[in-house]
């Protein structure tokens, strides 16, 4: 339908420091919690907040182009695609769940998004995998890996077993899209992975200094935040703009040449916090026409 077409483009988003966007009021631990999803208390990041940010470092180069071009373009959510988590051998591995791959797969669909070269149906086909409680599915030779303070049975992969060389082969492929060795990707049960992101994420405790150099009533509060490491993935995407021919072709060109490979999102940025990097995958995702 004319006036309806779009593009979009898939971001890898890695956290370069530990980053607190942050949600409605606290939890049981944190008087500043971050985001999660309502329904699976997954660790998240507003598009709001990440459109924010894009504005805020594209409109000090051209304020009068960001401003043409801001209601051309839709940021998604940034969703967690792997949650970084130390082991017991002070190592740390990233972590997902089937379901988080599964839905990458949904997400696809949701936005109309056509996956020319296969990989997110490659990568989310890992769902179908039987991952029991208690296990992790890796490439790892280990029996046993622990993760936080928890022993998770390693599921072996058998190296002449066609079903398990493609598992392999698609764990190779996810670690290729975000640039990490696959040895460090570990795949678990949803469940076992919602306690991980709930219990595993960063505290730091701090102390309110008033204006006369003394702690205040209530001083101490404590700050949840995404840790350092942790990959989210979200797109941006381009709509046509029914006054403009190639208004969608030319907010695209707009925003790549000029958004900047890292941004910072959320508080504390004069203590170093909320720095994030952003790679554009290697394929557009195109769609709706």
């Amino acid at each position: 339908m004319e006036g309806s077409s779009f593009s979009s483009s898939l971001y890898i988003v890695k956290a370069i420091s530990p980053v607190h966007s942050g949600g409605a009021g606290g939890n049981y631990i944190a008087d500043f919690a971050i985001q999660r999803e309502v329904s699976n208390h997954i660790p998240k990041i507003d598009a709001s907040s990440w459109k924010g940010s894009i504005r805020q470092a594209i409109k000090n180069k051209d304020n009068n182009k960001w401003q043409e071009y801001a209601k051309d373009i839709v940021c998604s959510d940034l969703k967690l695609l792997f949650f970084p988590v130390k082991t017991a051998l002070n190592s740390f591995v990233f972590v997902t769940s089937k379901k988080i791959l599964g839905n990458l797969k949904e997400w696809s669909l949701l936005h109309q998004i056509n996956d020319e070269r296969g990989i997110i149906t490659s990568i989310s086909s890992l769902a179908s995998v039987i991952v029991g409680e208690g296990r992790v599915l890796a490439t790892s030779t280990t029996p046993w890996i622990h993760i936080g303070s928890c022993p998770y049975k390693v599921q072996t992969l058998a190296n002449k077993n066609r079903k398990d060389t493609l598992v392999k082969e698609r764990i190779e492929i996810l670690a290729n899209l975000i640039d990490v060795p696959k040895e460090k990707i570990v795949i678990m049960n949803h469940k076992d992975f919602c306690d991980v992101v709930t219990y595993e994420t960063e505290y730091v405790t701090r102390i309110r200094i008033g204006e006369e150099k003394t702690t205040e009533d209530k001083h101490l509060f404590v700050e949840e935040y995404l840790p350092e490491e942790s990959i989210l993935y979200g797109t941006i995407t381009y709509f046509e703009n029914i006054l403009k021919s190639d208004g969608k072709e030319q907010a695209k060109a707009f925003i790549e040449e000029n958004m900047p490979k890292q941004l910072q999102i959320g508080k504390n940025s004069t203590l170093g916090k909320g720095q994030i990097q952003l790679e554009k995958a290697e394929y557009s995702l195109k769609g709706g026409e």
